[in-house]
């Protein structure tokens, strides 16, 4: 039988449409990587299909999972492929060891379960927090103290104070606060005592022990200690006397418990502490004590008979003392006296340093301060005439405070190497930790060097205070506060080594070092609520180069900044990670968090976070688009629970640039599968499976079964109508997924499976 040409036309049209659908498909470039085995943005290691409110991490095949049930978030344990472990039934579940999950219920019970929810122990105490540290678990209370449990739940010290030194006591007696000394082998128990700050001062009760708890010392009630070197510990202990006055005593202990003491027959001593020895000394005598044994190596009486022995200094290998108002010096070593050559009139004699004395006394007439060597020969004298000079040693200087002859206070710094006033004319002048003095005149502040070579404004103030933390340490910089005549804030500075000011900071600010920029540092500045409100990245030339509204960054093992993100004030955040670099976008968002190989932005609406979009940590290359997922958690192990479509899975993100996002443009999608064909009357409507990394799908439907004159539809989602299809007739249909690159379309390698449908 002869065919019409309609029917020739229509066999035509199907075949050349056949042909337009293989160009089509073939892909882009020359050469194809399977989906299969090309680099990707992630991995996904649990497919999306836990149905839970919140996922909090995976540990082996175990995964923290909860629910949100009246206003309480409850916690249990699934495995990977969702069968429930540990029911959500938990306040808190936190997974220790890798091994194990401690369990705190409603009723604050806790218990421990390994990660197939085998119940391991069964937990007596209702514990306020938990923590691990050192290869245990430490169960705390809010009022500072702890039990340490181990991953049996055995307990293996009970009612603790949180500090990591004691982790290795294993006594009976039990303190507030355990220090592990030097040695390593002896620690400084402190009891708190009640009501003990009515004085002024918080009081503690002191005892040196062993690791076993064995007592070697017990020093007493005391406000204050220290470690002087490895071998002795210094303690400040207060005692009442018979007539319930408070005596002060300052104690030196040696590990084995030898105590030496400033008061001793109510006799108060002075005292020197150097690196081999403990120097005790008053009125009447001098005692040298030896370092470790605290034994007593050198005994001076420094009174002969009926002397008045006042002004007793240390000077090298000299004791200094006045005895009726003429200077003597006592050799340390020998106890051989002799007179001294120094003028009867001096009120003070002070050290400098090992080859330099300072002698100074007051009086309308007379008052000088006077710089000699250590065999009290006179290198120069500086006449002050003032009833009021004080001198404050520090280093090669002298800080001379006076007051001139008005009645006005008034400071100069004179160097002792040089015996040369490095400063002089100001009102007043303070020592700081850094290598700046701070000088006032006429209200204001002044910035000093230490060898009187640079003086820089500072400002108007009264007073300030100069810092050299880490953090402007790293940049060579100097922070300086500076209040008011009474105590308030009126501005910060930072200055750099040389004394330039390299900028002003806000009140209630901090500062971070940047690494992807020389020389450079972030400002945060926060509100009353510690929000930052505000930041900016600035070199040490004060020159601001990035600014915006909130931050967020990454730090190297150094802890300076070398990934930074700045939201500007209309919500876009850019990053910056490379000087000269340019930088990336990273969208429009209200907050925006590192995590590893990601970052991610989010919104807060009614107290939820919402609206995700995660993108590269390198160059902010979007993985997932807004829509794309509902949530995403932090990632343990590099391991990141994320939410789509309602559901929860775990992904693998790898590092990833536009350069991969390009190269993966090429790269054929995965094949989906056709999962369901529903016939209706004069149409279908299939659905098939969602390809992760796929755009949109192209559907082929025909009634032959080789798909001979097959038409076609593309479509972005995975469900699908088509009409105008003939009734009575058995269709076959399958789908191809695809992803786009510019104006072409990348297609699957494979077609889905095949199913069949007679329409109605």
């Amino acid at each position: 039988m002869k065919e019409n040409l309609k029917e020739k036309m229509k066999k035509v049209g199907a075949v050349l449409l056949a042909s337009t659908m293989l160009v089509g498909m073939i892909p882009v470039g020359a050469v194809q990587t399977s989906a299969a085995t090309a680099k990707k943005a992630y991995n996904v290691v649990v497919k999306p299909k836990l149905s839970y409110d919140m996922v909090d991490g995976i540990y082996g095949n175990s995964i923290i999972v909860g629910k949100s049930k009246n206003d309480m978030d409850l916690w249990g344990l699934v495995d990977k492929n969702g069968k429930v472990i540990i029911p959500c039934s938990y306040v808190s579940a936190q997974v220790f060891n890798g091994k194990i999950v401690l369990l705190c219920d409603k009723n604050s019970q806790w218990s421990i379960r390994n990660l197939n929810g085998k119940l391991i122990k069964k937990l007596s105490k209702e514990y306020d927090y938990s923590e691990e540290q050192n290869g245990q678990i430490i169960l705390g209370f809010y009022d500072g103290t702890y039990d340490l449990i181990d991953y049996n739940g055995k307990i293996t010290k009970e009612n603790q104070t949180i500090n990591e030194d004691s982790l290795g006591y294993k006594g009976k007696e039990k303190f507030d606060n355990l220090c592990l000394l030097q040695d390593k082998k002896h620690y400084l128990g402190c009891k708190y005592l009640d009501g003990s700050e009515e004085d002024g001062y918080t009081r503690f009760y002191y005892k040196m022990v062993e690791a076993d708890g064995t007592v070697v010392a017990d020093m007493g009630t005391g406000s204050y200690w220290e470690q002087i070197n490895k071998d002795i510990i210094q303690v400040d202990t207060i005692s009442e006397n018979d007539d319930n006055i408070s005596q002060y005593k300052t104690l030196w202990v040696n590990m084995d418990g030898k105590i030496v003491s400033d008061v001793n027959n109510k006799e108060y001593y002075n005292n020197e502490v150097n690196s081999s020895s403990l120097e005790l000394y008053n009125n009447n005598e001098y005692v040298r004590y030896s370092f470790p044994s605290l034994s007593v190596e050198k005994k001076i009486t420094l009174a002969n008979g009926s002397e008045t022995i006042s002004k007793v200094s240390l000077i090298n290998e000299k004791i200094y003392y006045k005895a009726n108002n003429q200077w003597y010096f006592v050799d340390k070593n020998t106890g051989k006296r002799q007179k001294s050559s120094i003028s009867d009139s001096v009120e003070e004699i002070h050290k400098v340093n090992a080859s330099t004395i300072i002698t100074y006394q007051q009086g309308r007439l007379t008052g000088n301060v006077t710089i000699m060597d250590s065999s009290e020969k006179i290198n120069k004298q500086f006449d002050y005439n003032s009833d009021y000079v004080y001198c404050i040693e520090d280093g090669s200087n002298v800080i001379v405070k006076y007051n001139k002859e008005n009645g006005n206070e008034a400071a100069d710094i004179i160097n002792t190497y040089s015996l040369t006033k490095i400063l002089t004319g100001y009102e007043d002048v303070d020592v700081s930790d850094a290598d700046y003095y701070s000088a006032y005149k006429n209200g204001k502040l002044y910035l000093v060097s230490k060898d009187g070579k640079n003086t820089s404004e500072i400002g108007e103030g009264a007073y300030c205070y100069i810092y050299s933390y880490d953090e402007y340490k790293e940049l060579n910089l100097l922070k300086i506060d500076v209040f008011s005549n009474r105590g308030v804030w009126k501005n910060t500075y930072l200055f750099d080594y040389n004394g330039k000011k390299v900028t002003s900071l806000p009140y209630n600010s901090s500062i971070v070092p940047v690494a992807f920029e020389k020389d450079a540092f972030l400002v945060k500045v926060y509100n009353n609520d510690y929000q930052i409100t505000s930041s900016y990245v600035i070199t040490k030339n004060g020159k601001k180069t990035i600014s915006g509204t909130m931050c967020s960054y990454e730090s190297d093992s150094l802890g300076k900044i070398k990934k930074l993100a700045i939201r500007d004030k209309n919500k876009n955040w850019k990053l910056y990670c490379g000087e000269g670099k340019k930088a990336y976008s990273f969208g429009k968002h209200g907050y925006l968090e590192f995590d590893g190989n990601i970052a991610y932005g989010y919104e807060i609406r009614n107290g939820k976070d919402c609206n995700y979009e995660v993108m590269s940590a390198t160059d902010g290359t979007v993985i997932f688009k807004k829509g794309q997922i509902q949530s995403i958690s932090k990632s343990t192990n590099n391991l990141n629970p994320v939410k789509i479509d309602g559901k929860w899975g775990i992904y693998k993100f790898n590092k990833w640039t536009s350069a991969d996002q390009k190269r993966m443009k090429n790269v054929p999608p995965a094949k989906t599968t056709l999962q369901k064909v529903k016939a209706g009357k004069k149409k279908a409507t299939v659905s098939f499976k969602k390809v992760s990394d796929a755009d949109g799908y192209l559907i082929q439907y025909s009634l032959k079964k080789n798909f001979k004159g097959a038409k076609s539809k593309y479509v972005t989602k995975t469900k699908a109508t088509l009409s105008r299809l003939k009734a009575d007739k058995k269709y076959f249909f399958r789908v191809k997924s695809y992803k786009k690159n510019g104006s072409k379309k990348v297609t699957a390698k494979k077609w889905s499976n095949v199913k069949s449908a007679k329409i109605k």
